[in-house]
């Protein structure tokens, strides 16, 4: 029984800040405009600033975790070669490309962190710099390259579209505060404190208000789509990704490779979080929106239970 209390006490504060953001605007408390507002706050602010306070301040021994690397991008190759395969089988060339991208890109700055912050603190802010690494190096251009391959892919600049977004993943503040950050941590370098000091209060938002934000975007999608491809989408992002994480874990453990305790539920966490939040926009460029947001809506609600169950199998 306390470990059914403990893991409520960590999913619990989680799932609710979700529930509130969708309150507020689906009852007209907030506008979408203003939870978009937030949204960037965390990206180019809050998120920001905590990375490079968790990062900068830490030896390169323990920021660059070879095997958290490794888990993340080989767990998240092998989903997109099974996505890829089953979903060849079961949809069209351009409904397969949205599939296997939410079956493997996963919302790691905006539900992955915050769940992790309060299930893991002391290691919150490099695994994320770790996930999103991996992120911006193997699971984007691989997206990306799926997405561009789509038949209609060359109809009204979807191609310069999608490069467009590439380009600007690497302008982005988390992406240029994890390199900055990773940078210091190896030259041994450690910023001043009030530095620190100022970082870190506004990097103790990006939890809370990540959370509203997720939970004011899904507030207006559609619920209605193809709800049997929307339920193998939920099923790969929640459970295909974080099994083929689990079977990378074990593989390199065999090779001698080995992970913390702490790391090894963080890399399974954000292996285990819904698809990215701009999900349905991505899908809105192939008409396949309705689609995408049943899916990130049903891995939303579906997550709640099943990362319950892992961390009542993991904590």
């Amino acid at each position: 029984m306390d470990d059914v209390f403990a893991v409520i006490g960590i999913t619990f504060p989680v799932f609710a800040m979700v529930a509130l953001g969708y309150a507020l605007v689906a009852f007209r408390v907030f506008s979408p405009e203003i939870v978009r507002a937030f949204g960037q706050f965390v990206m180019y602010v809050a998120l920001p600033a905590q990375i490079f306070t968790s990062v900068s301040s830490q030896p390169v021994s323990k920021v660059m975790d070879v095997g958290f690397l490794a888990a993340f991008a080989l767990g998240s190759l092998a989903t997109f070669a099974a996505a890829y395969v089953w979903f060849s089988f079961t949809t069209g060339p351009i409904r397969r490309s949205i599939a296997v991208l939410g079956s493997v890109y996963s919302n790691s700055s905006f539900i992955g962190y915050p769940l992790v912050q309060v299930a893991l603190p002391q290691i919150a802010g490099v695994a994320i710099a770790m996930a999103l690494l991996v992120e911006i190096v193997v699971i984007a251009p691989i997206s990306f390259v799926i997405l561009s391959a789509a038949p209609n892919a060359r109809e009204a600049g979807f191609v310069s579209r999608i490069r467009g977004t590439a380009i600007n993943l690497f302008r982005r503040p988390v992406v240029i505060a994890t390199i900055l950050a990773m940078a210091l941590s190896a030259s041994g370098l450690t910023p001043p404190g009030p530095v620190l000091h100022m970082t870190s209060i506004l990097g103790n938002s990006a939890a809370a208000l990540a959370l509203l934000v997720i939970g004011g975007s899904v507030a207006g999608l559609p619920v209605k789509g193809n709800r049997s491809l929307a339920t193998q989408i939920v099923v790969g992002k929640l459970l295909v990704h974080p099994a083929m994480t689990l079977m990378a874990l074990y593989v390199l453990g065999a090779f001698g490779i080995r992970l913390e305790p702490e790391m090894q539920v963080a890399v399974l966490l954000f292996a285990a979080v819904p698809m990215l939040s701009i999900y349905a926009a991505i899908a809105h460029e192939v008409n396949e929106s309705a689609l995408a947001s049943l899916a990130q809506i049903g891995a939303i609600v579906g997550s709640f239970f099943t990362l319950s169950l892992m961390l009542g199998l993991l904590v």
